[in-house]
């Protein structure tokens, strides 16, 4: 894995840092990757992090429900 990540090639993409307000007062930042979606990414975490039958886990799950959610 090191390996394959030490040699991967360079590509560009959109990060960007969020700072605000926690709800007990404190200051937060966060740091993440934008992205791109046609919509039915919301309904695609939904179906993973849901409390049905799992029949796979990690990226089968997510390969499923994503697959599920699309044919929708």
């Amino acid at each position: 894995l090191v390996r394959r990540i030490a040699n991967a090639p360079v590509r560009q993409i959109d990060i960007a840092r969020m700072s605000g307000l926690s709800a007990d007062g404190t200051m937060l930042e966060r740091h993440f990757a934008n992205i791109a979606s046609a919509g039915v990414s919301g309904r695609i975490v939904q179906a993973v992090n849901g409390r049905g039958r799992r029949v796979a886990s990690g990226s089968l799950r997510f390969l499923l429900c994503s697959v599920r959610e699309i044919l929708r």
